[in-house]
């Protein structure tokens, strides 16, 4: 799980992030970043939408798998970010942790959050 000041918890920072992020995505995954060019730790959000899947069980499953592949990139991520990750596809039944791992890096390599 992450930590109380790496999570992004409220509706107004996710919106702002929407707002004036930049964002970028790959395969599965969309993620949009806000460079609040401060020394605070990063935090991020999660989101599944319901068009992935009705059942909100699945649906928190997959938050649950990005929460933990996340906290074990959370030490290589770049301080002083709001970032919010977003779950694209419908959900297939096994999901691969693996496939979910490396989606992940590459998407924060990408959006240039990784150190």
């Amino acid at each position: 799980m992450l930590n109380t000041q790496n999570r992004l918890k409220k509706s107004q920072d996710f919106q702002k992030v929407f707002k004036k992020g930049s964002g970028c995505s790959l395969g599965s995954f969309r993620i949009k970043a806000l460079d609040k060019k401060n020394a605070m730790p990063t935090r991020i959000g999660f989101i599944v939408s319901n068009k992935c899947d009705k059942r909100s069980a699945k649906r928190n499953s997959v938050k649950r798998l990005m929460r933990a592949e996340t906290l074990g990139l959370i030490s290589e991520l770049k301080s002083g970010y709001d970032v919010v990750v977003s779950f694209q596809s419908k959900i297939e039944a096994p999901l691969p942790k693996e496939k979910i791992k490396n989606e992940l890096r590459e998407l924060y390599r990408k959006a240039v959050i990784l150190k």
